[in-house]
């Protein structure tokens, strides 16, 4: 009887977890993984489509959408939480070879961070 306590617990527990609906909208999958357009407000659309246009540059939006939601680095599996996204940012404007980002880009874009961060944690 214990044991189907405790099966009948750990099925509860799956498939209440299983079915939770992600905090952030996204659409595509693989490669074209992204953030839900409609889900952004209105007063951070510019910096979303800044980020679309100038973070792709260098890698695809799938990296950042997965950072935000596990709040794990994709491939350094390091926290990212808002510190993280400051030093992303920052290490972002000193690249010189590569990404053409203004500091008003920069700003722009951790501000969207942050509050996709603060959806996620909701």
């Amino acid at each position: 009887m214990r044991i189907l306590c405790y099966v009948v617990a750990l099925f509860i527990a799956l498939t209440t977890f299983s079915t939770a609906e992600a905090r952030i909208k996204v659409s595509g999958n693989g490669e074209q993984l992204n953030f839900d357009p409609e889900s952004i407000p209105p007063n951070l659309k510019a910096s979303y489509d800044t980020m679309n246009q100038v973070c792709t540059n260098c890698h695809s939006m799938k990296k950042i959408v997965i950072a935000v939601q596990t709040g794990k680095g994709p491939d350094t599996k390091q926290p990212f939480d808002k510190q993280a996204a400051k030093a992303y940012c920052i290490k972002m404007l000193r690249k010189k070879d590569k990404v053409l980002m203004t500091k008003s880009d920069i700003k722009s874009v951790y501000q969207l961070l942050n509050y996709l961060l603060d959806e996620n944690a909701k």
